[in-house]
């Protein structure tokens, strides 16, 4: 499962890598890509590679819950 971290905020990356092992939280740098193959403003759909495995991210949006599913792609 890929966990997907979005940074809203200014923090600097040795701060957040220094909080991530005073925490002992397990951390990596790993590359993914992400493309888009629909966008509207209620609705996404989003593909994404990460450690050969692929994954089908769908995003729903009203003006009161955000709601996403993720469905493993790749076998």
């Amino acid at each position: 499962m890929v966990y997907e971290i979005q940074k809203n905020f200014l923090l600097s990356d040795c701060t957040l890598l220094e909080n991530l092992k005073k925490d002992n939280i397990p951390f990596r740098n790993s590359k993914f890509e992400t493309f888009y193959t629909q966008i509207t403003s209620n609705h996404s759909v989003k593909f994404q590679s990460f450690c050969n495995e692929f994954y089908k991210i769908t995003k729903f949006n009203n003006s009161i819950l955000e709601q996403n599913q993720e469905e493993k792609i790749s076998k």
